[in-house]
């Protein structure tokens, strides 16, 4: 599940009101882009209710974390792309954060070798205890050693992005032991190019005037 503003509804003369759209990607790779006048955690509640069960992956946003904590029946997965960002915009105030994408760079090339390799089901969460979970354990030591640093004081850029990593580490391993849960939400993010109102594409939900319903197309 994913969450993108758009503009919807005059709000006054030459302005429109932020909303947003809230897609769901499926096991059967379709999205259902259900849509809200907030960002606030009730969409979350009402789309996925009370009886949802199974794993729910995400970005890192904080209401997510909130509607699982009293579900006992959903895994909460997050997303390592999301993850690689908070590296990135690091590397200006210290270069130790390309240690970090470097770590994450060879977690994502043993998905492609894997991928490559066809490896599906029992095979595929084989191949990632014995090829990504080594690496993964590596960029959680290299995470623990950071936050321990003497000059990693609050407020600077790589402790932001260790402290964001490190929050998250449970749900950032899931895909370690479920061969169907992807490392990041990229998929569902190539889904969103349809999104932008006006503009010509091959996909009906991003011709909606006025959207009031959830839409469902096949990902793009």
């Amino acid at each position: 599940m994913d969450e993108t503003p758009i503009k919807a509804g005059r709000k006054a003369k030459g302005k429109m009101k932020e909303a947003w759209f809230w897609p769901l990607y499926g096991d059967h790779d379709e999205i259902s882009f259900t849509f809200s006048p907030s960002r606030a955690k009730a969409h979350i509640d009402k789309v996925l209710g009370e009886h949802f069960e199974g794993v729910l992956l995400t970005d890192g946003n904080a209401s997510y974390a909130r509607y699982v904590e009293k579900k006992p029946g959903i895994t909460h997965a997050e997303c390592w792309a999301h993850t690689r960002r908070h590296f990135e915009k690091a590397r200006e105030s210290d270069p130790a954060a390309d240690e970090a994408l470097l770590h994450i760079a060879g977690i994502y090339a043993m998905e492609t070798w894997i991928r490559e390799k066809g490896r599906e089901g029992p095979d595929k969460r084989q191949a990632r205890t014995d090829y990504s979970e080594p690496r993964v354990k590596a960029f959680w030591q290299w995470c623990d050693h950071q936050i321990n640093r003497g000059d990693m004081e609050p407020g600077h850029p790589l402790r932001k992005a260790v402290e964001y990593a490190l929050k998250r580490q449970r749900s950032l391993d899931v895909f370690l032991s479920d061969p169907d849960v992807p490392i990041d939400t990229n998929h569902l993010e190539r889904g969103l190019r349809c999104i932008p109102m006006g503009k010509k594409t091959g996909c009906s939900a991003g011709a909606m005037s006025a959207p009031s319903m959830s839409v469902s197309c096949r990902a793009c």
